[in-house]
């Protein structure tokens, strides 16, 4: 039977489908091009789609075997994957076991390796003309401030903006915290199974169903969602990080990204051993 589909949306990495027999359901499908700085770098990664999918079907599965609950429903094609409709919060939720990356430009103070327990959570306002700013709530002016995410936070402020409903608001955040932690818990656990040490998580949050209280795990979660350091050893870095920091898309930097990505495919597929 064909599926009769119409085109949601495209971004960067996948295409969101709708599917007019299941009006309550998208299909996501991952694409093989690989971005980093808002897009500006920009590359084919060969079979991306198809490990991008394998890890994110995965993942979720992992994840609703232990009581999470996301909007996978099923695996669709070696490329996509079936999911509940979701109303987005437009927040990227990052979650950090091992100081690296930005947070370092932001805290120039802070050692890099430093472990954070409990785990650092910080929330990021999705829009690429602003390059994705830290956002800070600030309840008892009731406004929101918004950070450069890559300069240290004394000179990285931008603007601010009224916070019209400051209750309704901290109780969200505290519940994406919440959440983000078991989330990142449930694959740090996972990770270290096969001893690598998941350093930070950045996952998207919606609600389903339109009832604003069933959160769950939205988007995707792949090898570009994370860090991930095998044998806690940042030289051996697996996650797209390795893109971002390669200084030319040369054969044999895609090559080697090829193989860290089917790597990564492969490690996930035992989680649920």
């Amino acid at each position: 039977m064909v599926v009769e589909r119409q085109q949601l949306n495209e971004g960067k990495t996948k295409i969101i489908w709708s599917d007019l027999t299941q009006p309550f359901q998208v299909v996501i499908e991952s694409k093989n091009d690989i971005t980093a700085g808002d897009g500006v770098k920009h590359d084919q990664l060969e079979n991306k789609r198809e490990l991008a999918n394998e890890v994110t079907c995965n993942c979720f599965e992992l994840l609703e075997t232990n009581g999470i609950k996301t909007h996978y429903v099923s695996r669709e094609s070696d490329h996509s994957f079936r999911a509940h409709k979701a109303v987005m919060v437009p927040i990227e939720c990052v979650a950090r076991r091992v100081a690296t990356g930005s947070y370092l430009k932001r805290n120039p103070h802070t050692e890099e390796g430093e472990r954070f327990d409990p785990l650092v959570v910080e929330f990021f306002f999705k829009d690429d003309s602003l390059h994705d700013p830290l956002i800070v709530h600030d309840f008892v002016r009731r406004k929101v401030l918004f950070f450069q995410p890559k300069v240290p936070m004394k000179k990285g402020f931008m603007m601010e903006s009224p916070l019209d409903n400051p209750s309704s608001t901290f109780k969200m955040l505290q519940q994406l915290r919440e959440f983000v932690v078991r989330v990142f818990e449930v694959l740090e656990k996972a990770w270290a199974k096969q001893d690598v040490q998941l350093v930070d998580l950045k996952i998207e949050c919606g609600y389903i169903g339109g009832v604003t209280e069933h959160l769950v795990v939205a988007d995707v979660i792949d090898n570009d969602s994370w860090r991930i350091w095998p044998q806690g050893d940042k030289a051996q870095e697996k996650s797209k990080q390795v893109y971002r920091d390669a200084k030319d898309s040369s054969p044999e930097t895609m090559a080697k990204l090829v193989k860290n990505y089917a790597w990564v495919a492969n490690a996930t597929s035992n989680f649920l051993d």
